[in-house]
């Protein structure tokens, strides 16, 4: 028996159900979880990869920067549950760029449009949307809300009418 997760949340789960079966865990940052004790070692019955990468989300925001100079206040949409590892490491990243950060968390598809009213009212001048449920169909629907806005987002390639930068990781 193995059990696979692939959030901080159900890794969490995971290890409180049972210490005896092996886990294995791609997931945001299991260190600082306190869920392994390192990733070289991680000790216990938890093992696997991380996804957060704060490198990312620093450079996120520096190519909101470099495209447009001027953004100040960025929102972050995100799904709670699943994102919250990745949301810390943006705000940490905005603080070295002199951006603030109007967090959105985001449950389900039908709260976006509210959700984009909310952002528009904020004055947020960027988005940075998180990987979380959304999807090219969900957001397409609500891209007439905030199409002024420049966004980024690592797996999104296609929205047509927004300002969109796509930044993938790619695999060597």
């Amino acid at each position: 028996d193995v059990i696979f997760v692939s959030s901080t949340a159900l890794a969490t789960a995971a290890k409180q159900a049972s210490s005896t079966i092996p886990i294995v865990a791609t997931a945001g940052d299991l260190v600082g979880a306190g869920l392994v004790a390192s990733l070289a070692k991680p000790g216990g019955n938890i093992t696997g990869t991380t996804i957060i990468s704060p490198d990312l989300s620093g450079k996120r925001l520096e190519l909101l920067k470099e495209v447009a100079p001027s953004i100040s206040r960025v929102a972050v949409l995100w799904q709670p549950g699943r994102d919250e590892d990745e949301v810390k490491q943006t705000e940490i990243a905005a603080r070295g760029f002199g951006v603030s950060i109007y967090s959105v968390q985001v449950r389900a598809p039908d709260e976006l449009v509210g959700t984009f009213a909310a952002i528009k009212k904020e004055r947020a001048d960027g988005l940075v949307l998180i990987q979380g449920n959304f999807n090219n169909r969900t957001l397409t629907s609500c891209r007439t809300c905030c199409k002024e806005l420049f966004t980024i987002h690592r797996g999104i390639t296609r929205l047509c009418g927004w300002r969109l930068l796509n930044f993938v990781r790619r695999k060597p």
